[in-house]
């Protein structure tokens, strides 16, 4: 069986060597580190309030936190 060479591989191959989908992981590194920081050290893991509406105030909320965060580094490097 010749794996790999099936032109369904070949179009995914030549996918991975674009310019958009390098961008691509780079955003979905930098989402992947905020959700991952959010829950080990903010408590997204388990929601200390229930039903759908608070649940998504509170991603909300973490989110707005992060970027804030985020914000206060890249100032802090700007004055620098």
């Amino acid at each position: 069986m010749d794996r790999g060479r099936a032109p369904a591989h070949a179009r995914v191959r030549m996918r991975q060597r674009g310019f958009g989908y390098g961008l691509s992981r780079q955003a979905r590194k930098k989402i992947e580190e905020l959700w991952g920081e959010a829950k080990d050290w903010h408590g997204l893991r388990r929601f200390a309030r229930r039903m759908l509406e608070n649940v998504r105030q509170e991603a909300w909320l973490m989110g707005w936190l992060l970027n804030l965060k985020r914000l206060a580094a890249l100032e802090a490097r700007a004055t620098a």
